[in-house]
Formats: structure tokens, sequence, C-alpha cells
């Protein structure tokens, strides 16, 4: 199968989408987003994926953006064990954690599910049937779905189950819930799953070892996500093992939409062509022009963004390899293309992007959060330890406020500053300039304008393969890792 051409890239790569930078970012008392509800660049629409999106898109009130994230992690999942990519020791599947959070309560987020999942089960209905269930209950739960090494009532052994597992939560929140109870195991064998095939359970009497290709889709309102995802979960790796998305419903169909039979039927070939052809991949390489662009990009990565937004966009690097796998599996390839990089680039820019907008002044801290809050309406005057205690009607214990405050400062929120009085000093707290945080919370941090990663991607790009450079791969060269 030929890989299909992306999009031509923007005449200036460097200039942000409006929509991602039309808020007012100066007015430090400003209650909005630091950005936006983010679009995705056209070069995320890449290929086969992008086809898929292209062909549901007229039909459906669900955003581009949703379609294209479920599209990349079905696909994954259906693929199975078959291809990885080696890095630094580790294997990486092409499996997806995947938080579709709907802007409003109307996103439309389950018919961007329903959409993508008629395509897959048209094109692999023993997949369907296996391997797609809803609902996280426990950690144990998932593990005695695909446990290995089982045995008979004779002790003679079983086979193994199918390892695929593409487990669909549609009320993410309850979740979240669950996982926030003393003893629940599901957050860390989450974590674990999304590193390894291979869990052991070892919470229990019995000890079980379980394997699974484990892919994940939740949905959530952006209102749940922001309170119930608590500081721990965004600290300990849970939450930065998730790809976020932010989703408006794109148009309005007063009576619905549905692709047309003969073209359902083609873009269902398509992708069964596809899934065929990435089984029979073992380890996916990397083309010498994407090699050299990924070493120009990984050297300019900055460890930099502090508090929950850079927690929870931390694993940048897993998750474009993942990405970029997954965009190349769908074209057929064995090889990452540079145009896999873009596109994957451009999905990871969009998902940390929705994240600035869902947690950009959260704490995971109620307490704290309160406060900030009181700040945003104390305005320029900001708030004294007085003042902040009657927010709470005084019912709040010195330290549990104390640790609040400094949770703020820790995370450059707020400021102290100390001012002279008649008598003792005073200690006030104001909001920090938030016109800061935007490029700070960014994907890479540290680029001109915060721009991320598809931004420098390009720029090694026109680096590398400027009119005057003589880097010129042949594209298809693979390059063993």
């Amino acid at each position: 199968m030929m890989v299909r051409n992306r999009k031509p890239p923007d005449a200036n790569p460097a200039a942000p989408n409006k929509s991602v930078h039309d808020t007012d970012h100066q007015n430090p008392t400003s209650d909005m987003p630091l950005v936006g509800v983010p679009e995705l660049d056209p070069d995320g629409f890449q290929g086969l994926a992008g086809d898929v999106v292209n062909s549901l898109g007229p039909h459906t009130e669900s955003s581009r953006e949703a379609l294209l994230l479920t599209t990349l992690a079905m696909f994954g999942n259906t693929v199975g064990f078959g291809p990885g990519i080696y890095v630094d020791g580790s294997w990486h599947r092409p499996k997806l954690f995947v938080c579709i959070a709907g802007a409003t309560s109307r996103s439309r987020k389950g018919t961007s599910l329903a959409n993508v999942r008629r395509v897959f089960e048209a094109a692999d209905p023993f997949w369907f049937d296996e391997a797609v269930t809803s609902g996280l209950s426990s950690g144990e739960g998932i593990a005695n779905a695909r446990q290995v090494g089982r045995l008979d009532k004779n002790g003679d052994p079983l086979p193994d189950p199918d390892p695929r597992l593409f487990v669909v939560e549609a009320e993410f929140a309850r979740i979240l819930s669950v996982m926030s109870r003393e003893g629940s195991t599901l957050s860390t064998i989450l974590r674990d799953w999304w590193d390894r095939d291979v869990v052991e359970v070892k919470t229990r009497r019995d000890p079980l070892k379980a394997k699974a290709l484990l892919s994940v889709l939740a949905h959530i309102t952006v209102e749940e996500l922001q309170r119930d995802l608590t500081l721990s979960d965004m600290l300990n790796g849970f939450g930065n093992r998730f790809l976020f998305a932010v989703v408006e419903r794109s148009q309005k169909l007063p009576w619905g939409g549905r692709m047309p039979d003969d073209k359902h039927g083609e873009i269902v070939g398509q992708v069964r062509e596809a899934i065929v052809a990435a089984r029979k991949v073992d380890e996916v390489k990397w083309s010498t022009e994407a090699h050299e662009l990924w070493a120009g990009f990984y050297m300019q990565l900055v460890d930099d963004v502090r508090g929950p937004v850079g927690a929870l966009t931390a694993r940048a690097e897993a998750h474009l390899l993942r990405l970029a796998m997954t965009f190349a599996l769908m074209d057929s390839r064995d090889t990452i293309q540079p145009t896999h990089l873009y596109a994957a680039g451009a999905v990871w820019d969009y998902c940390a992007r929705s994240v600035v907008h869902i947690f950009d002044t959260a704490t995971g801290d109620p307490i704290a959060d309160r406060i900030y809050d009181a700040l945003v309406d104390a305005g320029k005057e900001g708030l004294d330890e007085t003042a902040q205690s009657a927010v709470f009607g005084r019912h709040q214990p010195a330290q549990r406020l104390k640790e609040a405050r400094k949770t703020l400062t820790d995370l450059g929120l707020v400021v102290v500053v100390t001012e002279a009085t008649e008598g003792r000093s005073r200690t006030v707290y104001r909001l920090a300039n938030k016109a800061n945080l935007r490029t700070k919370a960014l994907p890479v941090p540290g680029t001109n304008g915060g721009r991320g990663v598809h931004h420098v991607l390009r720029a090694v790009e026109r680096t590398l393969y400027s009119p005057n450079s003589s880097n010129s791969p042949a594209p298809d060269t693979e390059v063993d890792m």
C-alpha cells in the first residue's frame, strides 16, 4: 500500500493556531484558561488515520480530534503483540491510554466512539467480540481477564486467552473515585500495564500473572476531571500515561448522520488491510531521515515544567514514539517516516495543550484551589493570611492553610510580598503573572513561544534539509537502533 501524502505544511510553521492563542493571557486576575480549546494541526490527520477521520467527519457531530485519537487507540489494539519499537532497553507497543474530556456536556464523546467502533467492528469482528470490554473496577479484575498459566481441574495447562484488551470507560469519574479508596490497586496495575506486557498481581492470597496488550479509552467532562483527578494521581505517573483530549461538538446535524455504505465498505477494507500488514511486522525501524529528525528534536527537550501540568506532560518522548509507530503501521509501513513524526508531534501538542486548558491553575489540593479562586476575586490587592482564613469561615486549621499556601507558591501560581505597616510587617499573597506560565506549560518548555513538539520538529527539518544542506538521505533507508 502506498503511503498517503500528508497535507502541505503551513507557509509559516512557527505561526501558532489562532484558536490556541486567542485567549487573554495578560490579565493576571483572569479566570480564563491559559489556552483555549485547542485544534489539531492538519499534519495530525496523516495517512490512513486521517482518511478514517475524513470519511467519518462529515457524518457526525463528534470532533475530528476525538475521532482520530479513538482510531489510533483502536488500531493499535487490534494489531496485538506483533510489532514494537525498541528504545533504551524497553519495548514500546502500539497501545495508548486516551482520555476524551468534553468541554461541555454536549461534546459528543460517545458518538466518536460509536462511529469509529462501527469501522473496526467490521474490519475485525473477532477483536470486537473478544477484546472490547467496558468498565474498570479493580486491578485484579483486569488481571483475571488475561491470566496466563492457568490449569484445569485436572492440573493440565489451559490455553492462554487473547492478550488484546480494549477497555472503554464511559464514566471515568467513577473510576477516579474508586482509585482514591484505600487499598485500591487499580492505579498501580494500570501504570504497570502501560509500561509492560506482563504484570504480576501480588496483593492476593494466590498471586496471578497476566499478559495483555491493554489499551484504555476513557470519557469524562472537563469539570469532572478537574474535580476528581487528585494531586497524587497527577504526580505519581498515573495521569501522564494518558493522552488527554479536550473536545467540542464539531457541527450540528438535526437528523444525525451516517457514512454511505459504499464509502464505509471502502474504509473498512483499507483498515483491514493495514491490520493484516501490521501483524506481520516484528520490529518497527526508523528511516534515516526520521532517525536524524528525532535525534535533532530529542536534544532540544527541556525538563523544567513545574506542577501538575509538568507532571501530566512528562512522558512526551514515550507517547511520541507510540503515536509515530501507530501512524506508520496504519500506513502499512515497518519504518517510521518524517510524516509520521510530524503527525505524532501534532497529536501530542494538541493533547498537551488540552492538559494546559484543563489544569492551567489546578493544584490537586481543594484548599489551595479555593485560596487561588479567592485571590482571583481579590485582584491586585491580594490577600493576607487572615483574609485567607476568613474564606473558610476560620474553620480550616492554620497548618492546613500553610500547606495549601506552600503548594501555590511551589507551583509558581502565587507570589508572596511583604508590606511595611506602622506596626508589624504584613505578608500578602498575590497571583503570579499568568503570561509567563503559558510558555512554561506548553509541551517543549524553553522553545520560542512554547509552540511545542511540532514546531521544533519543523525547525529541525529546516536545519537538516535546507537547500544548502548535504543531508538528503533516501527516505526508505532503515536505521537500526
